[in-house]
């Protein structure tokens, strides 16, 4: 994913001193420490919440943490990841 990417957003990667998550299986979002405080919470754009509609969701400054679900590491990519 990261092969054709710009060097300045891999070369400010480890700077950053995030983590990432795969949610194996049956694991939701909310299972991990970071994101608990999105159990029950309403995901935007749907009256969903994010464990019924998130397969993982995005870091922030304040909870560096990002999570992908592990069907989408598994499943090969319909076309190449376009950076600009």
């Amino acid at each position: 994913m990261l092969a054709r990417a710009p060097r300045q957003v891999l070369s400010n990667m480890p700077s950053f001193l995030g983590y990432s998550h795969c949610l194996p299986g049956r694991q939701v979002v909310s299972d991990m420490p970071p994101h608990r405080s999105l159990r029950g919470a309403e995901a935007v754009g749907g009256g969903r919440t994010f464990d019924d509609g998130c397969r993982g969701v995005g870091g922030n400054w304040a909870i560096p943490t990002c999570s992908v679900g592990a069907s989408r590491l598994l499943t090969p990519l319909p076309r190449p990841i376009s950076w600009f």
